[in-house]
């Protein structure tokens, strides 16, 4: 048991999948399988022509009986059902599927290279109980940290590297005066994705002096000008004085920034030169924003 490397035609899918119904036989199961996932079964098999197969996943499989070489994929059947299809697409004339849909497997599957998927990588278990284990992990959550655990918001803002969300929050997270504690919120439960939406408008970037240039949120106004309206939006997040629920629109948004108090609103006759907020420093501070509670 362990690591193998199998090719497609080795590979059999699972008649007892747990995303569909028993399957009688190999048609059937394939046939759940394309009513189940219809466009997002193209979709991955578009993926796999494109880009292969992930070198993170091996497919989860066991013998099908002793000594053959043929294995039941328990974990990975919609890769297995688009792979059937590239290499083999005839198979679908005899199963119910959308003509459109067949048609686009079928061209699809002329620029399906074959060796280029082959050998495929796969890890052998025992029995179905060693297997499910596994299976649960990967399909049930985070398991208090044994299954896969997601990336927050803020960590994809972080991968996708740097947006202009991620900037302005790094901006406060390093000059706003922040409390130990409100450091803390940030970190852990910040609603980046609410920051995006306040930060794409053009109005609200126009009340409150910011633009963005080649993705870096840059500024024309002194450093401490622009920490006032990106502290106040920071901490009102952080602090839920103020949710997505109540931006959902641009009037909302603009309505938000224009009830600002004064010490919250930047002077916008101080403009000056351009610069990315990344590039301002503790120096170019004349003092501290307003005190934290």
């Amino acid at each position: 048991m362990g690591a193998i490397d199998r090719t497609i035609d080795q590979l059999l899918l699972d008649s007892e999948n747990p995303r569909n119904e028993s399957a009688a036989n190999q048609r059937d199961a394939l046939q759940k399988v394309l009513d189940d996932q219809e466009e997002k079964l193209f979709v991955l098999a578009e993926d796999i022509v494109e880009a292969g197969l992930s070198p993170m996943d091996r497919m989860l499989v066991l013998r099908e009986k002793k000594d053959s070489e043929r294995f039941i994929v328990l974990e990975g059947n919609r890769r297995v059902a688009a792979l059937k299809i590239l290499s083999n697409p005839s198979v679908l004339t005899s199963l119910h599927v959308k003509s459109p849909l067949q048609k686009r497997f079928e061209a699809l599957s002329k620029r399906f290279i074959r060796e280029e998927i082959e050998p495929i990588a796969c890890f052998e278990v025992t029995d179905r109980e060693e297997g499910n284990r596994w299976i649960l992990l990967r399909h049930t959550g985070e398991n208090e940290g044994r299954g896969v655990v997601g990336w927050s918001g803020l960590a994809a803002s972080r991968f996708r590297g740097g947006d202009p969300a991620l900037q302005a929050l790094e901006f406060v997270r390093t000059y706003g005066n922040l409390s130990d504690n409100q450091k803390h919120l940030l970190i852990n439960s910040f609603p980046i994705t609410t920051l995006e939406r306040l930060l794409s408008t053009r109005e609200v970037r126009e009340l409150i002096g910011l633009e963005v240039v080649s993705r870096k949120l840059s500024t024309s106004l002194p450093a401490d000008e622009i920490i006032k309206p990106l502290r106040r939006m920071v901490l009102d997040l952080v602090e839920k004085k103020i949710n997505v629920s109540q931006l959902k629109n641009k009037v909302a948004q603009t309505t938000y920034i224009q009830g600002f108090d004064s010490s919250d609103k930047p002077d916008l006759s101080k403009k000056g030169a351009s610069t990315p907020i990344e590039d301002i420093r503790g120096g170019d501070f004349q003092q501290k924003p307003g005190k934290t509670q």
